[in-house]
């Protein structure tokens, strides 16, 4: 469904789920194959699945764990004869770490830092699988959780905004200056052994506080934040379809927000603005209500609308269906496998000998080209042989689309059939003279290493590198 016209009082009529999802996959599709941008907006909803729990409703009320903590803080401000905080906006503001209720402040604090000490959940991992589709230089992450839970699923910190903060560093309470802490295993450990623990500022008495914004915060250090966001914008300007480009559409950017409610709607101010200069707005999140309501009318329509009324991670193992994603990979590893069978047939694999100068300066030239083409993410695979600064010739694979090779390299080895594709890359690469290859992690890159440290004894894996610009596999000979 398109061309909603955005209203504060909301939409009267959403497309089903089933065509939101199937909309969006084809515009998602569209943008990802032009060259374009992801950018993901994700909220507290984002966080459930990987045991994080929302402490606060759609409706504005607050969990038991939440109250409890609350309630503790009240006896103190009356112990202190201050009047009693009445919700969350007069509870987390930055005068709750005066001396008089410090210790509640971070009882509560200390709550919030290790119960989001988790494993990024399945959704997660879905939400990997449209990355992928991008590659990681071509996503970014907006974000008002302070958990951290991109970070721990390997998301480049500087692709990554918290507009509220993180968790994992710590300020003065009084701002005596701009420094920063990290909340290390160290800090961690301590607050697990020492519940009565309050941290204190090294250069003054004040105690820390997290570096996470607060209501009415005028003591806030935001030199990270504000960081994250020029990065953020700076990656948003790439997309721009021309110089000159204004309004809706004006950037080659699909947006996806997930999980973030409207009672504190940093999140869905932020992608509904850079969705209606998109190419679409998905929205997932289970409330009919979030999703037929804006947060602010504009003169702006938004191009394409799709809200997808379902939970973090059952819309996007739906949006993934829709894409094709399991297909792809099933396709691809039918490709490889086919490959290992033949090494003749002219639509599989080609031989050049055209000769060319590494950049290490030694000699070499192009020796051998693969081409799969059927369901590979990428079409060409070319492999060209050149001595390294120490004469030690390798072979160098280059990848068109790098990120898609990962994601399937990622894939195929959470459905236990990896050793498919080892086999078929092991029978080209033995085409090209290639034995073995040592594995690192380098510039990075997606680690795979931890899905290809024993794919097949006698080639040990692959070694990611950046080469004359490119990322490329580099395989010791």
């Amino acid at each position: 469904m398109s061309s909603f016209e955005a209203a504060v009082h909301g939409l009267s009529v959403l497309p089903t789920n089933e065509e939101a999802i199937r909309s969006a996959s084809d515009v998602i599709s569209e943008v990802a194959s032009s060259g374009g941008g992801l950018c993901i907006f994700t909220g507290a909803g984002m966080s459930v699945k990987s045991g994080v729990p929302v402490f606060r409703m759609a409706d504005g009320s607050m969990s038991a764990d939440f109250l409890h903590y609350l309630g503790a803080y009240n006896e103190a401000r009356k112990a202190a004869g201050k009047h009693e905080a009445r919700d969350w906006f007069e509870y987390s503001v930055p005068a709750m770490f005066l001396p008089e209720t410090e210790k509640e402040a971070w009882a509560y604090w200390r709550w919030r830092m290790l119960r989001s000490l988790v494993t990024p959940g399945d959704d997660y991992a879905e939400l990997d699988k449209v990355i992928a589709l991008f590659g990681p230089d071509r996503v970014f992450v907006e974000t008002s959780n302070c958990d951290q839970l991109h970070v721990r699923n390997k998301t480049n910190p500087n692709s990554i905004y918290e507009v509220h903060g993180s968790l994992s560093r710590v300020q003065c309470s009084q701002k005596c200056s701009d420094e920063l802490w990290p909340t290390d295993e160290a800090f961690l450990t301590r607050m697990r052994e020492q519940p009565e623990w309050v941290p204190r500022c090294p250069n003054c008495p004040a105690s820390l506080r997290p570096n996470v914004m607060l209501f009415n915060d005028n003591r806030l250090v935001e030199n990270e934040i504000n960081k994250q966001e020029q990065r953020k914008e700076a990656f948003v300007a790439r997309f721009k379809t021309s110089p000159s480009a204004k309004g809706c559409g004006s950037h080659n950017i699909a947006v996806i927000e997930i999980g973030a409610g409207a009672v504190v709607p940093s999140i869905r101010n932020g992608s509904e603005y850079l969705g209606r200069r998109s190419k679409c707005l998905v929205r997932v999140n289970p409330s009919e209500t979030e999703c037929s309501t804006f947060q602010s009318a504009s003169t702006i329509p938004l191009k394409d609308y799709f809200p997808i009324r379902l939970r973090s991670y059952d819309a996007l193992i739906a949006i993934n269906a829709q894409l094709g994603v399991e297909s792809a990979v099933a396709a691809a590893v039918s490709a490889v496998a086919a490959a290992t069978s033949t090494t003749t047939t002219t639509t599989t694999t080609t031989t050049t000998t055209t000769p060319s100068t590494s950049a290490s300066g030694g000699g070499g030239g192009d020796f051998a080209v693969g081409t799969i083409r059927q369901g590979w993410p990428f079409n060409i695979l070319r492999v060209r042989k050149h001595a390294t600064p120490d004469s030690q010739v390798v072979a160098v694979l280059d990848l068109p689309e790098h990120a898609a090779f990962t994601f399937l390299i990622d894939t195929i080895a959470s459905t236990a059939t990896h050793w498919k594709l080892a086999t078929g890359c092991k029978a080209l690469l033995e085409q090209a003279g290639c034995r073995s290859a040592e594995l690192e992690h380098y510039d990075e890159v997606t680690d795979v290493s931890q899905h290809l440290g024993d794919f097949d004894e006698s080639c040990e894996g692959f070694v990611v590198k950046s080469y004359e610009g490119h990322e490329t596999l580099f395989l010791a000979n």
